[in-house]
């Protein structure tokens, strides 16, 4: 029984390292691309909904 703990405790330790890599390889490849709080010049989408005030 203790084997199979041990190599269960070391599957899951695993798996948070490779996840945790795995976020932290996206973010280091999205910030340089994207800066936090970049505002867009495209125009709004001609799908949104008009909030002006109608007549």
């Amino acid at each position: 029984m203790k084997s199979t703990d041990r190599n269960a405790k070391s599957g899951m330790v695993t798996f948070v390292v490779v996840l945790s890599v795995i976020a932290a390889v996206l973010v280091s490849a999205y910030l340089p691309l994207r800066p936090p709080g970049e505002v867009s010049d495209a125009p709004a989408s001609p799908h949104a909904i008009d909030q002006s005030p109608s007549q």
